[in-house]
C-alpha cells in the first residue's frame, strides 16, 4: 500500500556584513528550517498506525569578526547559537506490535517525543605569517543544552520473532497467528516496557585547541606539523592529545605533481545520543522491563519481569584513530586534473555494548553474576575498526561548453561493531564478528557534470551508483537469554529445522559454526538527477534582474533503489526487497532574481 507522507517546508535566511574599519569585517547571519511533516517510519513493513507526525524546526544566529593585527596577524573570531526543537506526536497510543521479518503495527514506540536543544558555539583562531611559516593557534568550543521528554516504550511492545514448540521451529508470523487463535505456543516472544519520568535534561561541554603549523621547507618542499587536545563533559573525558604531521613535495620544475603524506591520532566525542541513554535508563529516571512468554493482551499474569538498566563502564574516553593519508595529484595538458588518494584507518576502543549481567545459564530468570533477573547494559570500549578507503578522481573545469568531475571510492573497512549499540552475539565468542561495518559501501562512482547548450541552454547532471550496503542476517530468537535478539542462524547439519539459502543450509537451532555478521549485501543503488535551465535578462541596464526557468528530474533512470531487504531467517520476507526510494519525479519551476 502506497502511503502519502506530506511535508510543509519552509526556510529563510538573512545576512548583512559590514566594515567596522578597513581591517575590521563584521558579519552577521540568520538562518531557519521549520519542517513539518506526516507519517513518518510507515512503509515498507510497517503499517500507518504505528507512525507519527513531526513537527521540526532549526535556528541559527551566527556572528563573525575578522581583523588585520598587522601584516602577518590575521584573527578570526566566531560565534553562533542554535536552538534546535523537536516534537512528535504518534498516530496511536497502544502496546506496539512487532512480528519479525513480516510488519510491525499497533502504536509508535516512540511516544509523545520532544527535543529542545541549545548549543553555543564559540571559535578563535589566530593566523602568524612569516616568509616560511604559517602558524595557526585556536580554539573550539561547543555547549550543548539536552532537554528532552522521551516516553519511549511507556505503551509496552510485544515482539513476536520464533519459537521452538514441541522440537519444531516456528516463525513470527506463525507464532502471532497462533496467539490470535489461542493455540499452543502463542505467547508472545517479549513485552517490553518503560515506566518512569520520560524527562531527561544535562549540559555536555566539549573543548578543544590546537596548534599548527605550516612550514615551506624549500620552494618544492612544505611540512606541516600539529597539535590538537580535547576534552568533553557528559560523560567527562580529558586524555586526548592527538599529534599530527605531514609533507608535500613537487618533484618537477613546474609543480604539475604534488605527492602528499600525512598521518594523525584523532578522537571521535561520545554523541549526546548516547550520553541520554545512560541518564534515561538508569534505573531511577526510567525502568526497562521484558516479560519473556508474555500473553498477548495479559503480559503480567504469572510471569517474573526482567529489568534493564544501562551505563558506561567505569571510565571512558573518545574513541582514538591513527589515519594516515597517501595522495597524488597531477595537472594534465588542457587543464585536466587527475588525483589519487589513499586513507589508511586504524581505530581502537570503540564503543559497543555488552550485557555483564547475562543468565549463567542462557534462561532470563536463571542465576546471574550480580542482580537478579537484571540485565545490566553496559557501554564498553573494546571494539576495533581497520581498513582503508581509495579515491581516484578527475576534474575539467575550464572548457566553454563542457565541465566534469568524476570519481570511484572503494571502502575496504572492517571492525567488530558498528556503533555505540552494536552487542555481540554471545558474551563468551568473538567467532564471526569481525565484518564490513553496517554503514560502508564498498564501492560509489560519482560524477557531476555540465553542458552548455546552444540557445544559452544548460544541462547539469549528478550521477551516484553505490553498492549496497551490508545486511546482518539474524534468526530473531535469544537463545541466550540476555535481552538481546541478535542471535545469528548456524549451519545446519541435517535439513530438519533448516532453510536453504544463498550462504548454504541454515538453521536457527542446533546448527554448527559461526555465522558471520553483515554477511548479505543489498543491491547497487543508481541515481542520476538532470536540470535543464534556461536564463533571460529582464534588463539591458541592470545583469542582475533575470528569471530562469527549469525542468529537474530525480532519478530519471527510474531505477528501483532497495532500501529494505528481509533479514530474518524463515521470515516470509526473508532476503526479499521490501522496500525502495521513490522512482523518477520531475519539477518545474521558475526563479527570479532582482
Amino acid at each position: 500500500q502506497n502511503v502519502p507522507t506530506p511535508q510543509r517546508l519552509w526556510i529563510a535566511n538573512a545576512r548583512v556584513g559590514m566594515m567596522l574599519s578597513p581591517k575590521n569585517n563584521f558579519t552577521l547571519s540568520y538562518t531557519a528550517n521549520v519542517n513539518s511533516l506526516q507519517n513518518l517510519a510507515v512503509g515498507g513493513t510497517v503499517l500507518p498506525e504505528a507512525g507519527y507526525d513531526s513537527q521540526q524546526a532549526e535556528h541559527i544566529i551566527r556572528v563573525t569578526n575578522v581583523s588585520i593585527i598587522s601584516p602577518r596577524i590575521v584573527h578570526e573570531a566566531r560565534a553562533s547559537f542554535m536552538w534546535r526543537n523537536r516534537d512528535d506526536t504518534p498516530h496511536s497510543t497502544a502496546a506496539a506490535l512487532q512480528v519479525s521479518g513480516a510488519f510491525t503495527a499497533g502504536g509508535y514506540t516512540g511516544g509523545y517525543f520532544a527535543s529542545h536543544e541549545k548549543v553555543t558555539e564559540v571559535d578563535d583562531d589566530v593566523l602568524l605569517s612569516s616568509k616560511k611559516h604559517a602558524l595557526k593557534l585556536g580554539l573550539q568550543m561547543i555547549d550543548n543544552l539536552e532537554h528532552l521528554n522521551q516516553p519511549d516504550t511507556f505503551n509496552g511492545s510485544y515482539t513476536f520473532s520464533g519459537a521452538t514448540v514441541a522440537g519444531t521451529t516456528i516463525g513470527g508470523l506463525e507464532q502471532y497467528r497462533r496467539a490470535m487463535l489461542g493455540l499452543t505456543g502463542g505467547t508472545a516472544t517479549t513485552y517490553t516496557v518503560n515506566q518512569g519520568s520520560p524527562t531527561v535534561d544535562f549540559n555536555q561541554l566539549r573543548l578543544v585547541l590546537f596548534a599548527q603549523d605550516q612550514w615551506k621547507l624549500t620552494p618544492h618542499v612544505q611540512i606541516a606539523l600539529g597539535m590538537r587536545y580535547a576534552l568533553q563533559t557528559s560523560p567527562s573525558t580529558f586524555s586526548n592529545l592527538g599529534p599530527r604531521a605531514g609533507i608535500s613535495w613537487s618533484p618537477d620544475k613546474k609543480q604539475r605533481l604534488i605527492l602528499r603524506a600525512r598521518a594523525g591520532l584523532f578522537f571521535s566525542p561520545i554523541d549526546t545520543n548516547t550520553a541520554g541513554v545512560t541518564l534515561r535508563l538508569n534505573g531511577v529516571t526510567q525502568q526497562q522491563s521484558i516479560i519473556y512468554s508474555a500473553n498477548y493482551g495479559t503480559p503480567f499474569t504469572g510471569v517474573t519481569p526482567i529489568h534493564t538498566l544501562r551505563n558506561f563502564a567505569g571510565s571512558v574516553m573518545q574513541t582514538p584513530s591513527l589515519q594516515t593519508h597517501l595522495g597524488a595529484e597531477y595537472e594534465l595538458p588542457a587543464h585536466w586534473h587527475i588525483q589519487s588518494n589513499l586513507y589508511i584507518v586504524r581505530a581502537w576502543d570503540t564503543m559497543r555494548s555488552r550485557n555483564v549481567n547475562a543468565p549463567l545459564n542462557n534462561q532470563p530468570t536463571g542465576p546471574r553474576p550480580t542482580l537478579a533477573n537484571t540485565n545490566v547494559l553496559e557501554y564498553q570500549q573494546t571494539g576495533h575498526l581497520h581498513g582503508n578507503v581509495m579515491f581516484v578522481g578527475v576534474d575539467q573545469h575550464s572548457l566553454r561548453r563542457f565541465q566534469i568531475f568524476l570519481g570511484y571510492v572503494r571502502m575496504d573497512l572492517r571492525g567488530d561493531a558498528d556503533g555505540p549499540n552494536t552487542f555481540q552475539q554471545s558474551n563468551l565468542s568473538k567467532a564471526g564478528e569481525l565484518a564490513r561495518p553496517i554503514w560502508t559501501n564498498t564501492h560509489r562512482i560519482i560524477s557531476i557534470s555540465q553542458v552548455n547548450l546552444p540557445k544559452k541552454f544548460t544541462v547539469s547532471n549528478v550521477f551516484n551508483a553505490t553498492s549496497g550496503t551490508p545486511l546482518n542476517l539474524t534468526t530473531g530468537l535469544d537463545n541466550n537469554g540476555d535481552g538481546v535478539f541478535n542471535e545469528r542462524p548456524q549451519y545446519a547439519a541435517s535439513t530438519a529445522n533448516a532453510y536453504q539459502t544463498p550462504f548454504g543450509l541454515l538453521t536457527a537451532v542446533n546448527g554448527t559454526g559461526a555465522f558471520p555478521r553483515n554477511a548479505a549485501t543489498l543491491p547497487w543503488t543508481v541515481q542520476l538527477d538532470s536540470n535543464l535551465s534556461r536564463s533571460f535578462a529582464l534588463s539591458k541596464k541592470d545583469s542582475a534582474r533575470t528569471i530562469t526557468f527549469n525542468a529537474r528530474a530525480a532519478n530519471l533512470l527510474n531505477h528501483t533503489n532497495v532500501t529494505a531487504v528481509g533479514s530474518v531467517l524463515g521470515s516470509p520476507l526473508f532476503l526479499k526487497p521490501y522496500a525502495s526510494d521513490a522512482g523518477r519525479r520531475i519539477e518545474l519551476g521558475f526563479r527570479y532574481n532582482f
